[in-house]
């Protein structure tokens, strides 16, 4: 079984089959009831609900829009938002895990076989890892962030990407940061680490990184002019008085 496992040629069957006994389980299972309550909720925005008025929510704007986008597509293409999220989730991480594997592909630094294995492990811990939080934000963190890391490993030494992939996995990555904005740390760490790697600040200055800042940038403004004191009033207080408590 081990070598099985280790055999290169069958990267691709292998992951083909994590996802065919994924899409058994996903297609049988009901979503996290959190899950169930953004897809309402941004439900209830397209039919013209005011976010933080008619529709309560602690977190930021973003995974809101995200949830009424769904809302709005599955209604387009005739399904339950259930099912469009399930199937959009796990076709966004297929092409997480080809876009790792070409970024896995070009670490000439380490061996056929380490990579063959890493884009395995990458595959089933996407796959597998969220378990019955399926469609979380943590999710899409690791779903979205993991092509960031790779490509950032990639250019540690230099290797050219076409700048719309880069451009795509850097707004992957400032979508994951911005729906929960802790995750920021993580990036920003990495950032810290390649500088201090490569001593030269033109590493950073790549199309993912200002496309993670205009992104950011361009969000702040729009939260800053639609909810800012809404945000830091209400919203704040409901989490102050009633969500941290909670746990």
């Amino acid at each position: 079984m081990a070598r099985l496992f280790c055999r290169r040629d069958l990267t691709i069957p292998l992951i083909l089959v994590l996802f065919a006994v994924q899409v058994v389980i996903r297609y049988q299972s009901h979503l996290d009831p959190e899950i169930a309550w953004q897809l309402y909720a941004g439900g209830r925005l397209i039919d013209g609900a005011a976010l933080y008025d008619d529709v309560v929510e602690i977190n930021p704007p973003l995974g809101l829009w995200l949830s009424a986008a769904v809302a709005a597509l599955a209604s387009e293409v005739g399904m339950s938002s259930a099912l469009f999220l399930k199937t959009a989730l796990l076709i966004l991480t297929g092409a997480s895990v080809a876009i790792s594997a070409r970024f896995l592909a070009a670490a000439t630094d380490v061996s056929a076989t380490t990579r063959h294995m890493l884009t395995l492990l990458i595959a089933a811990l996407m796959l597998f890892l969220p378990g019955t939080a399926f469609g979380q934000p943590e999710q899409f963190a690791i779903v979205l962030i993991t092509p960031w890391v790779l490509l950032r490993w990639n250019r540690l030494i230099d290797r050219s990407v076409p700048w719309l992939l880069a451009a795509a996995v850097g707004l992957g990555a400032a979508l994951a940061m911005w729906i929960k904005p802790h995750y920021a740390f993580l990036l920003v760490s990495i950032e810290v680490t390649m500088l201090f790697a490569t001593r030269n600040v033109r590493t950073s200055l790549r199309i993912e990184t200002l496309t993670v800042v205009a992104f950011g940038i361009a969000y702040l403004v729009i939260v800053r002019t639609l909810w800012s004191s809404t945000l830091l009033t209400t919203v704040a207080l409901y989490g102050s008085r009633a969500y941290i408590p909670f746990f």
